[in-house]
């Protein structure tokens, strides 16, 4: 599945051929974000690290996980959605074992300021802790 999840965001992300095409690639990810319940937006919630103020909230349904964030910056929004993408369906041993490396190989990483450099790996680092902690929970 997580290769499934790598191969739609390829696909996506195919026709970007210049920065500014992964840039505005992004913009339109972070366009596409569901608000979250207003219930998801405290401190437990909030990714620490991140330049702007970015929101993850995750649901654990029969075995695989989902993800959903919200972030008051188009960019950091359309980040977030691209580990959205490739996280959103699987089960916890998949998140836990797999790197976001899809990411740099579509040269995404490599175009980013340090600052949404690391809060990106920031976003990656708590969507783990938490598929760590209600793993824990639930064995």
């Amino acid at each position: 599945m997580f290769k499934d999840n790598e191969t739609k965001l390829r696909n996506l992300f195919s026709p970007c051929q210049r920065p500014e095409d992964i840039y505005e690639k992004l913009l339109l990810l972070g366009k596409e974000q569901q608000l979250l319940p207003s219930s998801f937006k405290t401190q437990d919630h909030l990714v620490k690290g991140c330049q702007s103020k970015l929101y993850l909230h995750t649901v654990y349904k029969e075995g695989l996980f989902y993800f959903e964030t919200e972030s008051d910056a188009l960019i950091s929004s359309g980040l977030a959605q691209t580990l959205v993408l490739l996280y959103n369906g699987l089960e916890g041993k998949d998140i836990l074992t797999h790197k976001p490396s899809i990411l740099e190989e579509l040269g995404i990483i490599r175009h980013l300021s340090p600052g949404r450099s690391n809060g990106l790996a920031a976003l990656d680092l708590k969507m783990r802790q938490e598929v760590l902690q209600i793993m824990v929970k639930t064995s």
